[in-house]
């Protein structure tokens, strides 16, 4: 199995380079994405990746993947076509390898506040949500 995967050390490199994995293993019909890249990292030591999707932290591991999003641990490994070539995502900024910088989308979500707001203030320390009518 063959995988282009962009890299980057920020204490070692200048800029985001393509290393080449060829892997020797059985492909299962289950096999994610995220299976494959930390096979990747048990062997090379040093991959940088974020996985927290599986622990519901959505929106960390998506990754592109020939040009097409999609998220590491529900996509199937062999759902992509040949060849597999990770990138990282455009509006992102890289960290490490396969870690972006959120900092700039939390600060916007921090901005356009996007949750019920209201005028005000609670009667209890929660709003109680007002039963359904039928």
């Amino acid at each position: 199995m063959h995988f282009s995967i962009n890299r980057y050390n920020p204490e070692t490199d200048t800029k985001l380079y393509v290393k080449d994995h060829d892997l020797d293993m059985p492909i299962d019909f289950s096999m994610m994405v995220l299976d494959v890249l930390q096979r990747i990292r048990e062997l090379e030591g040093a991959l940088a990746l974020c996985a927290s999707g599986c622990k519901e932290v959505y929106g960390s591991d998506e990754m592109s993947f020939n040009g097409l999003n999609c998220f590491v641990y529900i996509t199937l490994i062999l759902s992509l076509t040949l060849p597999r070539v990770r990138k990282p995502l455009i509006s992102f900024t890289t960290i490490a390898d396969l870690v972006r910088d959120f900092a700039v989308f939390f600060k916007q979500c921090r901005r356009i506040k996007s949750y019920l707001q209201n005028d005000f203030e609670p009667l209890f320390k929660e709003r109680l949500q007002t039963p359904q009518r039928e």
